[in-house]
This record gives structure tokens, C-alpha cells and sequence, in this order.
């Protein structure tokens, strides 16, 4: 297993790790004890979690499973996501954020995390009074360093001004939604972390399966994925007519290269420099090591002359899916 540097921390994670926004729900105990298990074995060290996840499920069965060797892992969690069962208000107000911590840490069963991330911005507080309560995180020695995910790039220049302006210790990782259909981090979000020495983790690398290509153009998806693909927002941004057509050309040409569809997605991903990991968020051992076999080929000039000709740099397929808010 490969292992890279988190920004300036010395923290260092492999480039895979896993996501559990499924434990506690698809994922039960038995199978997450088999992929933890496997995770050991192959020499990955790094798992991603959140309050939000199965409403806190997820963060009370990883605590489970983690318990007798909790300071192998790279822990990393986070706050800020809208649950219905919530009070309204802020998100990611100073109060909020306190009370959540010490909440994902008691479900978690630890004295501390390694990385506490911001989950999505909260319009209704203001980035100055949330970016000084990571600080009070981070300096309280129960997190060892802070990040966010799903931010804008002026939000990540403000972060870190104020950071800067008031001595707060900066971010150092981020997060962000990034597969061959959805190109349009490297336009600002990817330069702007590069440049303030952001390190970045990339979820949905298989465009919530869609990338394997086992959903085919013109047919419903198959009634066991059928769950994650409801939405109107998944059917608008993954499960689309010229997403599903591109899906297979992509098969097609990772067969010639002599690996699948995840291997090919997942290496596409990694490849990027500023990339640290990328989140595999397997249902099972088996698509684990879907994701794992990537590690053993090589992302070729020609298979990256490939995916930008069918997706050019910055681009997205389909284009604009993400809606308007509009008051």
C-alpha cells in the first residue's frame, strides 16, 4: 500500500481509505468486521466518518471495531450536516460545533480524532465564528488538525485569511466530490487547495457506481442498487443517458489495459498530485479489493489522453446538473 503526506502534518494515510457512510446500515457488523479486517491485512490505515452517517450509527459501530487498536488508524470524522432529527439553528455555530464534537467522540469511543472536518457551510453563521471554534478543537489536542469539505474556493481564501489574521492554526485536508464525470474541482477548488498547501480526499470516485459499468444505457439499474440511485438529484447527477454510454466506452478501454472499470476509475483519481486518498465505500470484502487491485497497475499517458477526450479538463458530464438556490 502506497502512503501519502497530509499538508505539512507528518500524518500520513494510504491512498485509499475507507468511507463508512454505509456501517450501520447496509454495512452491518459482521460484514464491517470482514472489511475491517481486510483493511489490516492490505496495510490501509485510514478511515472516514461522520456524525451525519447513518445518523450516527456509523461512528458507534466503527467505534466498536476499532476499540482494541484504535491508534492504527488516521480517524477522521465530521459536523455539519442537516439531520432531520436536529434542532434547528446554526450548524456550525460555536455551540453547535462543541456539543457535536464531544457527541462524535463518545460514539466513537476515544479520546480524540485525527482529523475533525467541516462537513458543508452553514450560511447561517459566519466563517470567522466557525473557523476559530475549529481552532479551539484543534488546539484542546483532541483533534490533531482540521479540514472541510464541500466548500467553495473564496470560502477556502477566507478560511484561511482569517486563519492568518487571528493565528489560528490552519486547514490541512479537504474534501471533495471527484470521478472522470465530475471534473469541475480542477477549475478553482483543486488550484486553490494546491496553493495554500491543502491536502485533498476524493469521495464518489465511481460516480456511485455508475463508473463500473454495470448499469447499462436504456435499462433500469438492477433492483438490489436501486436504493442509492432514487433521488432525483442521483438520477440527475449520476444515473444519466450519456453518463451510463461513457460508463461503457471507459469499460471497454480499461479491459484493453488490462483492468476493470473501479481499477480504472479509482487510478484516475490518485494519480492527480494533490490528491492524498480517494474514499471506497464497499458494501462488501469482494468490492474492497475491486478497489485495492488498482494498486497494481499504472494510469498510462495514453489512458489520460483517453479520459480527457471524453471529458476535457474542468468539465463535467452531465453539465449544470447541480440546482439553483434560489430564495
Amino acid at each position: 500500500m502506497q502512503y501519502r503526506t497530509i499538508g505539512n502534518t507528518g500524518i500520513e494515510v494510504s491512498v485509499l481509505c475507507w468511507g463508512t457512510d454505509m456501517l450501520g446500515g447496509l454495512v452491518e457488523q459482521k460484514e464491517g468486521e470482514k472489511i475491517l479486517k481486510t483493511l489490516r491485512q492490505q496495510g490501509i490505515n485510514f478511515i472516514d466518518t461522520a456524525d451525519a452517517y447513518q445518523n450516527g450509527n456509523s461512528e458507534c459501530l466503527l467505534g466498536e471495531l476499532i476499540r482494541d487498536d484504535r491508534k492504527r488508524w488516521i480517524l477522521a470524522t465530521k459536523v455539519g450536516y442537516p439531520l432531520p432529527s436536529d434542532e434547528k439553528g446554526p450548524r456550525l455555530s460555536r455551540d453547535r460545533i462543541l456539543k457535536k464534537f464531544e457527541s462524535s467522540l463518545e460514539r466513537l469511543g476515544t479520546e480524540y480524532v485525527d482529523i475533525y472536518y467541516l462537513h458543508v457551510i452553514d450560511p447561517q453563521t459566519t466563517i470567522a465564528e466557525t473557523v476559530r471554534t475549529m481552532g479551539e478543537v484543534v488546539e484542546s489536542g483532541r483533534a490533531r488538525c482540521w479540514g472541510f469539505s464541500n466548500y467553495h474556493a473564496w470560502q477556502i481564501a477566507e478560511i484561511i485569511r482569517i486563519c492568518d489574521l487571528e493565528g489560528i492554526p490552519r486547514p490541512v485536508i479537504a474534501q471533495t466530490h471527484y470521478n472522470i464525470f465530475k471534473r469541475y474541482p480542477e477549475r478553482e477548488y483543486l488550484p486553490a487547495c494546491e496553493h495554500f498547501d491543502i491536502s485533498v480526499i476524493g469521495y464518489s470516485p465511481l460516480a456511485r457506481g455508475v463508473l463500473t459499468g454495470k448499469y447499462k444505457p436504456g435499462t433500469p439499474p438492477p433492483t438490489e442498487s436501486r436504493k442509492s440511485l432514487e433521488t432525483t438529484f442521483t438520477m440527475k447527477a449520476e444515473y444519466h443517458p450519456e453518463s451510463l454510454e461513457l460508463a461503457q466506452k471507459i469499460k471497454q478501454h480499461a479491459e484493453t489495459q488490462k483492468m476493470g472499470p473501479v481499477q480504472f476509475a479509482v487510478l484516475w483519481v490518485i494519480q492527480n498530485r494533490i490528491m492524498a486518498s480517494v474514499i471506497a465505500g464497499p458494501r462488501n470484502v469482494e468490492q474492497l479489493f475491486d478497489y485495492i487491485k488498482a494498486f497494481e497497475h499504472k494510469f498510462t499517458e495514453e489512458n489520460e489522453r483517453f479520459v480527457e477526450n471524453l471529458i476535457p479538463a474542468g468539465q463535467e458530464i452531465p453539465p449544470n446538473h447541480v440546482p439553483r438556490f434560489l430564495p
